[in-house]
Formats: structure tokens, C-alpha cells, sequence
């Protein structure tokens, strides 16, 4: 991982689109991660606030969501791209949404999603969007607070079998 962040953190001083973010990222770590037989997925955003739009690369993570707070629907950021370290030569795609104030940009990993509960199954994107609905109007750590709280309370536990990471945008 540490190599991985001093790659993003080289090539992306260059401003670089997304997309060629994740080839030369790809590229750099290919060898590395084959032979170890590893790969790591990434999703790579770039904010431009003048234009109040995002622009995004996928590498085979869990697509973040995106919240529109006045139409109360989601939708997912998702844009064609293999995880890293899969194959040498990759093509990322560059997808671009529009921003509006009080939209939430909700990032996360699989354990979120995939943690379960033996009798009811997978925590499940439904629940997650559901909280990020019920809650939308708190601020970013809150969301995030009620949001684990909801899976603590579904999983009947405080450990969990996969890491679970989430991070929440709030748009201005």
C-alpha cells in the first residue's frame, strides 16, 4: 500500500485525468503484484469545483454512491476498468457528473455490503442507501456514525470479518 499511495501521489501532481492515473499505476505495479499473485481495486476521483463536477476512474472497486439530496435518489459511480495488477495493459474509462449543493459522495469497501448476519444475510446496498437517505441532512461524520451503527445493530457484533471503510462527501 505504501508503494501504491507514493504512485498515485507521483503521477497525480502531474494532474493527470483519472483514467491515465490508474494505467500508469497499473503499469508501475504490475510485475510487482503478479508475482506476488495480489491485486488491489481503486477508484480514483478528481473534484473540479469551478465546474462543480466530478471526474472518476474505476480499478474493479464497489461503485461509491452518489446522493442527490433534493431528488432523494442515488446512483452509482461506476466506470469499466479491471483491478489492479490483473492484467499489464488495461483501459480505464473516465466517466464526469454534475455536483449540486447538499449532494453526498458516499465511498466504501465490499465489507460494508457483505457483512451478514448468519440468519438474515448481507447488510446488502439497499440498507446501506437507506441510511444514507434516512440521514443525508446530518454532517459527514454522522452519516458515517449512523450508518455503522445500523451494521453493528444488523451483524449483532463490534468485529467483523472484512475491513469496512466509508467515506462521505458533503457538497457545498
Amino acid at each position: 500500500m505504501v508503494e501504491t499511495r507514493s504512485a498515485i501521489r507521483m503521477k497525480s501532481s502531474s494532474e493527470a485525468a483519472p483514467e491515465a492515473v490508474l494505467s500508469a499505476l497499473n503499469r508501475f505495479l504490475f510485475n510487482d503484484l503478479n508475482r506476488a499473485d495480489y491485486f488491489l481495486t481503486l477508484f480514483y476521483l478528481q473534484v473540479d469545483p469551478e465546474r462543480r463536477q466530478l471526474h472518476f476512474a474505476n480499478a474493479g472497486h464497489p461503485p461509491p454512491l452518489l446522493f442527490n439530496r433534493h431528488s432523494r435518489q442515488f446512483a452509482e459511480l461506476d466506470a469499466d476498468g479491471l483491478i489492479v495488477g490483473l492484467r499489464q495493459d488495461v483501459r480505464f474509462e473516465r466517466k464526469t457528473v454534475e455536483l449540486a449543493a447538499g449532494d453526498l459522495i458516499v465511498l466504501y469497501t465490499d465489507g460494508l455490503v457483505e457483512a451478514e448476519h448468519g440468519e438474515h444475510g448481507f447488510f446488502g446496498l439497499e440498507r446501506v442507501k437507506s441510511e444514507i437517505a434516512a440521514n443525508a441532512d446530518l454532517p459527514p461524520q454522522g452519516i458515517i456514525d449512523a450508518l455503522l451503527d445500523s451494521l453493528r445493530r444488523f451483524c449483532g457484533t463490534e468485529k467483523f470479518a472484512d475491513d469496512i471503510t466509508v467515506l462521505v462527501f458533503k457538497w457545498r
